[in-house]
């Protein structure tokens, strides 16, 4: 075999001796990264997202910190982030903020309402039954502090007597509120008095004849 074809061989073995080798290192790094990115999902864990309504309420106690530092003495603001930790199950930091408002302005009855819901929260009955008497006494207090009383006794005792005092002070507070009148004739329901019920329910239709809710309880307590 002459030289020349010899040497053509010989430069062609090389060649492709190059490129295997090469191929082998290109096989060998794609399958060191495929193997390196299974270990890494397997090793790093996967954070569980916190709720888009938690992460706002997280969010807002941030931003209403900052104003409230440049509107110190604000009760609305101090109100605002109290709802937010109420919001994350915070109720220590909730009765600290509304308690600190509540020292600004103490004739807002929804300050008194929200202090006594946190209290509420934190089993602590008699500091709720405060609040929300404190609630009660302020203008336009509405009817949820009535509300809430009478829940709190019905959870507490239950305490038959506060309960029907509960909602009847809140009838004579709200003469119009046709809410309240359905939850105190539930209330008789629940106790078996048939008759105070159909009465409630009766008066809710005396200030809205079309009240579906007291329409078929009439209907039903009638027995017609």
């Amino acid at each position: 075999m002459n030289t020349h074809i010899k040497l053509y061989i010989f430069i062609a073995l090389i060649i492709i001796g190059i490129i295997i080798v090469s191929a082998g290192l290109y096989l060998n790094t794609r399958q060191y990264q495929a193997v390196k990115q299974i270990k890494e999902q397997q090793i790093t864990p996967t954070p569980t997202p916190e709720a888009p309504i938690e992460i706002k309420a997280r969010a807002d106690i941030k931003n209403l910190e900052i104003d409230s530092l440049a509107q110190p003495g604000n009760a609305k603001l101090l109100q605002e982030q109290a709802e937010a930790h109420f919001l994350l199950g915070e109720y220590d930091r909730a009765a600290l903020k509304y308690q600190q408002a509540i020292e600004i302005n103490n004739t807002d009855p929804a300050l008194h309402l929200g202090l006594g819901n946190v209290f509420l929260q934190l089993n602590k009955l008699e500091e709720a039954i405060v609040a929300y008497e404190q609630s009660t006494t302020q203008e336009n207090a509405g009817t949820q502090p009535y509300i809430q009383l009478a829940n709190l006794y019905t959870r507490q005792q239950p305490n038959k007597t506060k309960v029907i005092e509960s909602y009847t002070r809140g009838i004579q507070a709200n003469p119009q509120d046709t809410s309240i009148r359905i939850l105190f004739a539930s209330f008789y329901e629940q106790i078996q008095e048939k008759e105070l019920a159909l009465q409630q329910y009766r008066n809710v239709l005396a200030i809205d004849p079309k009240n579906i809710i007291a329409l078929q309880k009439v209907e039903q307590l009638s027995g017609n």
